[in-house]
């Protein structure tokens, strides 16, 4: 006969297989104000601890804890409860009975809620173990009918839950303390089956006590950071019991953001931890969460004389406020931006209306690497660069130069309201990372001798552009005029090509064309701050016209310009360069670039389309 444990197995496994979540929310709702509480429990096991098959220990304490989030879950809207493990001392038949009549205060109040297995509840070195008193009273079939279990791995062990907070929706991992690879893999599944939600890991191991209450990898934790979170940017709080005293610590993952470590465990303190629980309350429109520890059973000995319940009642000394009562400053938006949808990006046009004829490279900056909006996230070290659009192969890659900033290439929502692009890409330092084209891209061997346009969106920075910042470059050749045997200009080592930024804030389109050994320079006026610009550099075959917003240039030369010079040669997209190296990036934003080999009238600009 299969056991109730399989049967539920196979049911969570099918709803995985929809991927489902339960629909049916458990009442009262929690508030949509933007904030909401998640509760935690964490190490019991010396409350509920028998010996001959008899308590000799006091579950009053966890008793009073869940009933006193029962009672507060309006209030405080407490949205779900979350247990770390080590519910008892032996995992024990006998034990698990008396852990399975405290947390019935949850069940009758339909209270969401997830268990896990710490060592002290199960036996075996990883979740494959056969079927324990654990599973029998804890398995996924207990919290089937609360609204928030969204299924369970094929050992029942691990289970992965979807609650409502603030007027989002959040998963929740909770896992084995020991997990299979079958596991990590399945727990991969789901992160991937939700792409869209954070993700809060509860494990019953994660980190320790490394010191003065900053948290360190255990050798296991240390595991669950590679395989699980670092590289899964939807983690951002992860948490654990098992060790004493408690800790916390942030670490950066892959992405680049921080994700908050933190232990939870007070099985040492007076009472076998007194019943001591946790509340996280996330404020999304204060951009922080609160966190404060507190023993609901303490609190009411200490008012009745105990001279001991005051320690664990609420602690109060200066480590227990660094780890124990503390506020996490965090920008929910810009942190969970690399995977939700930001509202404040605007939707891009269908780039096939982009593409007029003699388009040889278009590139939107403001998806480099990007998968969705992504305001104010850094683009993370390693991303491949941006593709051309055009689909003429003009590819580029990002460059960071030794010493780079980490972080000088940011992702921004913002853009100019007629760029048919979305967002833009923010170079916060002149010593950022940059782009260019790939090796052997057609661009680079192009003259241009039948004539282009050149366009670029472009928001100059605050307090530009002196000092470091003076003729930062928007886009630039890498070759000299001495590669291609030129003699005039104001230096030969300039580059054969360069749209740049003057000490004046004065726009500036230099360059080498092929009829003449020296430059042409089209100079601009004083340009704003901080206010979005569409450039077009238009040559005709013959001359060059330079247009901001769509109005001509005073400085435009009439000196015959055909083409431009230049053998094989990379093209700098945010950068310029000297003597054929990079000298400096750009400081500002950039959005949408595209290049044509013929000039295009201004019906034709990518200011058109909006």
């Amino acid at each position: 006969m299969r056991s109730p444990r399989a049967l539920f197995v196979a049911a969570a496994l099918a709803l995985l297989a929809v991927p489902a979540v339960a629909s049916a929310q458990p009442t009262p709702q929690p508030d949509t104000d933007g904030r909401f509480t998640l509760a935690v429990v964490p190490d019991t096991q010396y409350l509920i601890d028998y010996e001959q098959g008899v308590t000799r220990s006091d579950a009053r304490p966890v008793a009073e804890a869940f009933e006193w989030i029962v009672e507060n879950r309006e209030e405080r809207d407490i949205a779900f409860t979350a247990a770390l493990g080590d519910i008892t001392e032996h995992g024990t038949a006998e034990e698990m009975a008396g852990a399975d009549e405290v947390y019935r205060v949850l069940d009758e109040a339909e209270m969401p809620y997830s268990v896990l297995a710490g060592n002290h509840d199960v036996r075996g070195d990883d979740d494959t173990r056969p079927d324990t008193p654990y599973l029998d009273v804890f398995g996924p079939e207990r919290v089937a009918d609360l609204g928030t279990l969204g299924g369970s791995d094929p050992t029942g062990y691990n289970t992965f839950h979807v609650f409502s907070g603030g007027g989002r929706q959040w998963l929740l991992l909770a896992l084995d303390w020991r997990m299979s690879d079958a596991s990590f893999a399945w727990a991969q599944q789901v992160i991937d089956e939700h792409p869209q939600l954070p993700v809060i890991l509860t494990s019953h191991e994660l980190v320790l006590d490394g010191g003065d209450g900053v948290a360190a990898f255990s050798g296991y934790g240390q595991g669950l950071w590679d395989r699980l979170i670092e590289d899964n940017d939807q983690v951002f709080l992860a948490m654990g019991g098992h060790f004493w005293p408690t800790a916390r610590a942030s670490m950066e993952n892959a992405a680049g953001n921080p994700v908050e470590l933190d232990l939870v465990n007070y099985q040492e303190q007076y009472y076998g931890g007194a019943g001591m629980i946790r509340l996280y309350t996330f404020d999304l429109t204060a951009h922080g969460i609160d966190v404060e520890t507190f023993s609901p059973w303490a609190e009411r000995e200490r008012a009745e004389g105990n001279p001991l319940a005051g320690d664990v009642a609420r602690p109060t000394r200066a480590i227990d406020r660094a780890v124990d009562q503390f506020s996490l400053e965090i920008d929910f938006a810009e942190r969970f931006a690399g995977f939700a949808p930001a509202p404040g990006r605007a939707a891009a046009a269908p780039v096939e209306a982009s593409l007029v004829e003699g388009t040889v490279a278009y590139w939107r900056l403001g998806d480099t690497g990007r998968r969705r909006g992504q305001d104010g996230r850094p683009v993370p070290a390693g991303t491949p660069g941006l593709a051309d659009l055009s689909g003429r192969g003009n590819d580029l890659r990002m460059v960071t130069p030794e010493g780079t900033p980490r972080g000088s290439l940011v992702y921004r929502d913002d853009a100019d309201p007629q760029q048919p692009g979305a967002g833009s890409l923010e170079f916060t330092t002149n010593q950022a990372s940059y782009l260019q084209t790939v090796p052997g891209a057609p661009l680079e061997e192009e003259r241009f001798e039948d004539g282009y346009t050149i366009e670029a969106f472009v928001r100059l920075p605050e307090d530009c552009c002196s000092g470091d910042r003076q003729w930062m470059g928007i886009l630039s050749r890498l070759a000299t005029g001495a590669d291609e045997g030129k003699t005039g200009g104001w230096s030969t080592a300039a580059p054969i090509a360069t749209l740049s930024v003057s000490p004046s804030r004065q726009l500036q389109w230099e360059m080498y064309p092929t009829n003449l050994p020296t430059t042409l320079t089209n100079w601009g006026h004083e340009m704003e701050d901080e206010v979005w610009r569409h450039v077009a550099v238009v040559n005709d075959g013959s001359t060059t016209t330079v247009y901001v917003d769509g109005a001509p240039i005073a400085r435009n030369p009439s000196a015959t310009s055909v083409g431009i010079d230049g053998d094989p040669s990379p093209w700098l997209v945010g950068a310029s360069s000297f003597d054929g190296e990079v000298e400096k990036s750009f400081a500002g934003r950039l959005g949408d670039v595209r290049i044509a080999e013929r000039a295009l009238s201004p019906q034709e600009w990518l200011t058109a389309g909006r």
